[in-house]
């Protein structure tokens, strides 16, 4: 099988990962920890790493962000280039002089984390940083992350590049952005995410899609344009995929039943996958939908970049956004495979420390299928890793 090439845009964190929290300070107040620990993170940047080593042979994984020039963006940079998982990293992520590099401080306690961070080098990651590189080459999926943080990439030239990187996919090609917004308006900068113009006839852009929404009694025309028009999978979770279906709407969307409904009728071409949290994830693409129960986690360790599939694991979708994307590189014809293992990835990330200390092997990934529990024994056969995800074996689930 040839080798694919997958582009990864988004934020570059450095976690300085607290363990062992058991209640988060006050102010004036000292809490003990029981460890302090650099890593490397990013929403985008933990799912670039865990695709390239879950891709193996068959896939190359390019991660474009930038880092600061200084102490601990190039602790970044030099733990990327000594871990392999990534193609050419001293190439593909822009150092930038004079700016504090990115970090994040997580407490970690037994079930969830709290964290402080600083976004300097995420929010100047722009389109033109890389757009003359993106356009020379040929990508099986070009993927955002972290898309909130990088409010550099919220304007046309973003939409543009992928518009004209469409335009010359052969295969199968996709934008899947991984979101969170802290300010809670799921929207972007102007609209950039979902544009709806003014709901009195106006028209606004034309270079938008549109389709006739019913509200009430009467109909009336609304279009689309801006991020979500242009992809093929989009990877929120429960309360994301809330919010961003909220948009404009006269009441909010309550479910990720819900959001999927809304998501998929306004853009029916795109496979919406939802993470949603104890239920485990759900899909739908069109008319069709998906539902993977969760990955009960018996050994939970950390919550960072769990991806909201365990029931122990409320994490930023880096794991799961990688597991199955993994998957769905190699099939895509086949949702319910790529869903399990999006769950199966996400749930052995909270049984190990930090949210991407070491990237997972598939060999991993496929043991825990295989054997269908995570667990602390080692009755799964040779290969099997120390501690198993435990679910149900009656998934993937048709539902609607």
């Amino acid at each position: 099988m040839a080798t694919r090439r997958a582009a990864l845009i988004g934020d570059a964190f450095v976690d300085v990962q607290v363990g062992g929290v058991g209640a988060l300070p006050c102010w004036g107040t000292d809490v003990a920890c029981s460890s302090v620990r650099l890593l490397p993170g990013g929403a985008c940047g933990n799912t670039a790493r865990q695709l390239g080593a879950l891709g193996g042979c068959e896939l190359e994984a390019f991660f474009y962000s930038c880092v600061g020039d200084d102490e601990p963006g190039r602790h970044y940079l030099r733990t990327l280039e000594a871990e392999g998982s990534l193609t050419s990293p001293s190439r593909t992520l822009r150092l930038l002089p004079g700016v504090p590099q990115s970090c994040c401080v997580i407490l970690s306690g037994s079930e969830d984390r709290a964290m402080c961070s600083c976004y300097e080098t995420v929010h100047r990651v722009t389109t033109g940083l890389f757009s003359a590189e993106l356009l020379a080459e040929s990508w099986a999926l070009v993927h955002l992350g972290g898309y909130f943080n990088c409010v550099g990439l919220h304007d046309d030239a973003l939409l543009d590049l992928l518009r004209a990187l469409k335009a010359r996919w052969s295969e199968h090609g996709m934008a899947a952005p991984h979101p969170h917004d802290c300010s809670g308006k799921w929207s972007g900068e102007g609209g950039h995410l979902r544009r709806l113009p003014p709901l009195d006839g106006g028209m606004g852009n034309k270079n938008v899609t549109s389709q006739t929404v019913r509200a009430g009694e009467a109909e009336r025309e609304v279009l689309h344009s801006g991020l979500l028009p242009l992809l093929d999978v989009f990877l929120p979770n429960e309360a994301e995929a809330c919010g961003i279906a909220s948009v404009g709407e006269p009441t909010a969307v309550a479910t990720a039943e819900e959001a999927i409904d809304q998501l998929t009728a306004r853009h029916p071409s795109t496979l919406v996958v939802v993470k949603a949290g104890g239920r485990g994830i759900l899909a739908g693409r069109g008319g069709e939908r998906w539902e993977v129960p969760a990955a009960p986690v018996e050994a939970f360790v950390d919550a960072t970049g769990a991806g909201d599939v365990c029931e122990a694991g409320r994490g930023a979708g880096d794991a799961c956004s990688a597991g199955f994307l993994a998957q769905y590189l190699r099939d895509p014809a086949d949702v319910p495979t790529a869903l399990r293992w999006g769950a199966a990835v996400g749930a052995l990330c909270v049984s190990r420390a930090g949210a991407c200390e070491t990237p997972l092997a598939a060999e991993e990934v496929r043991a825990v299928l295989e054997c269908g529990a995570v667990r602390r024994s080692a009755d799964c056969g040779n290969g099997a890793p120390a501690l198993r995800v435990a679910q149900s074996t009656n998934f993937p689930i048709k539902y609607g």
